[in-house]
């Protein structure tokens, strides 16, 4: 995700055709939306879930790709980020919203003991630092940063 985030920003980091990413993003949002209803199956759960931050993140991104294609398709080329309109700005402002609202929980939640690290300390090495970079709380930082970053390519692209 972070790679196409990248290759969004400026052309010359283009890994893949935007094509390849659309399949890729649509399948993942197909499979956490299906994940996230199989481990949840009722709505409260769901927005608890893990799986249905991942459903907004790949749908978002989806939306980007599917927005820059149609957007380069009107009269203009896909060069980063400047270029035409949105076809649908609303809907990037729906994007925006949940992209802002799940890191508004997810730090929220880090004050709790759930996201605590546990003392785990970081040393030069060893299982101290592995325990620190598959702890909770740093997996919801991550997730803080890849919304707070999506949210803003969305309103750059608005």
């Amino acid at each position: 995700m972070g790679v196409a985030m990248a290759g969004m920003f400026t052309s010359s980091l283009t890994t893949l055709p935007n094509v390849a990413w659309e399949v890729l993003f649509g399948l993942l949002t197909a499979w956490f939306a299906y994940r996230g209803w199989a481990d949840t199956r009722s709505v409260r759960g769901a927005a608890a879930d893990r799986c249905t931050l991942h459903v907004v993140h790949c749908a978002a991104m989806l939306y980007m790709f599917l927005a820059l294609g149609t957007a380069a398709a009107g009269g203009g080329g896909t060069g980063g980020m400047s270029g035409p309109a949105l076809r649908y700005p609303t809907l990037a402002g729906v994007f925006v919203l949940l992209l802002v609202a799940y890191p508004a929980w997810d730090l929220n939640q880090l004050s709790g003991r759930r996201y605590s690290l546990g003392g785990a300390g970081i040393i030069a090495g060893g299982p101290a630092v592995r325990a620190f970079l598959l702890a909770p709380a740093t997996r919801a930082g991550w997730d803080v940063v890849f919304g707070i970053a999506m949210a803003f390519m969305l309103v750059i692209m608005i």
